[in-house]
């Protein structure tokens, strides 16, 4: 009698546990609930993963090849979408919850970087085969046509939905620095060309705050040197505090201003604004803080940091509001390629 009771006391535990679990996308409880995208490798094989409130799920490709990630969205529904590339060689692709879909039609020299929804249809932007294009709810849409520069190849490498239109932000030759700006107003029509205050650095990502429209460029061309955001409006810098290293930004309803990144000497500060002040919010021992976002004017950071139990053995780690670390990944994984991208609260 006493192993039946035993055996109950099992599968009913079994059976909330069950029922407890997230799915990776779609409907969840009541939130918010933190996304964050990134990578992990084992033994060099590079995993695009994403986690849904601390849980990873892992974005696999259907040839077992490499998978990398450059982008994250989540819908009004829950559904968690994903775009970046599979194979060492790179073919574009993105993930709806988990299940993926090759959109390139090359399997060299091709990457999915950001997404939109623009007029109930998801677009991705990117390369394909080293020529720049747009995806329309999975429909390859060739830009830059055979008015790409030099054999070098053209990029889309930013989109965002604004209420002009569809904005793509790229290059023509992607071995000049110089950025291109195109703008849909009808996705079924050729885009037009749009001039902005921009500078002669590849755009990386558009941002629009209130009303103002914001690049994310590299803060040099040939040189690691992180990344800047000005506007787009009269090319001026978003913050003229910069770090050695940035590499994301967001901003408050109370309008501070908020960049992540790395510095010198092994440490990575959270700078909180008005350009004045500098003050370390949050540190780590050998810490980089690389992607944030706000959320009912809390601020949420993700980034890597040495583990505080195993100094130099570097983990992915979330930061929320409370300003403790959360590990996002496997004890054992411990000090292998890790990044943390992306990271939307909602």
């Amino acid at each position: 009698m006493r192993r039946i009771l035993s055996l109950f006391a099992l599968v009913a535990v079994l059976v909330i546990s069950y029922s407890c679990e997230k799915l990776p996308g779609g409907k969840h409880d009541k939130g918010p609930h933190v996304y964050i995208s990134g990578y992990y490798s084992a033994r060099l094989h590079f995993t695009a993963c994403y986690w849904v409130d601390g849980r990873r799920y892992e974005l696999k490709d259907s040839e077992g090849r490499d998978t990398g990630e450059c982008d994250l969205y989540v819908d009004g529904n829950g559904d968690v979408y994903v775009c970046g590339y599979a194979g060492k060689t790179a073919q574009a692709c993105y993930w709806k919850n988990g299940k993926q879909v090759l959109i390139g039609e090359s399997k060299e020299d091709g990457v999915a970087f950001r997404m939109a929804m623009y007029d109930g249809h998801l677009v991705i932007c990117g390369r394909d085969g080293n020529r720049g294009c747009i995806w329309i709810d999975g429909i390859r849409k060739e830009i830059f046509g055979n008015d790409a520069g030099s054999s070098a190849g053209s990029e889309i490498n930013a989109v965002i939905a604004t209420d002009n239109g569809l904005l793509l932000a790229g290059r023509k030759d992607v071995s000049q620095p110089k950025p291109d700006f195109l703008l849909h107003k009808n996705l079924d029509a050729a885009p037009e060309s749009v001039t902005f205050a921009s500078r002669d650095l590849p755009v990386l990502d558009l941002r629009m705050i209130g009303e103002k429209l914001y690049a994310i460029s590299e803060n040099s061309f040939d040189e690691d040197d992180g990344l800047i955001m000005y506007s787009l409006d009269d090319g001026s810098p978003w913050t003229e505090y910069l770090f050695a290293s940035n590499y994301d930004f967001a901003y408050t309803a109370d309008g501070r201003k908020v960049a992540v990144g790395g510095i010198a000497y092994g440490y990575g500060p959270m700078i909180i604004d008005n350009e004045n002040d500098n003050s370390k919010v949050l540190t780590g021992p050998y810490a980089s803080f690389t992607c944030v976002t706000v959320h009912e004017n809390d601020i949420h950071v993700a980034g890597v940091m040495s583990a505080p139990d195993q100094i130099g053995l570097r983990s992915l780690y979330y930061w929320g509001p409370d300003g403790l670390p959360v590990e996002l990944s496997l004890p054992f994984e411990r000090d292998n390629f890790l990044s943390a991208d992306r990271i939307i609260v909602k």
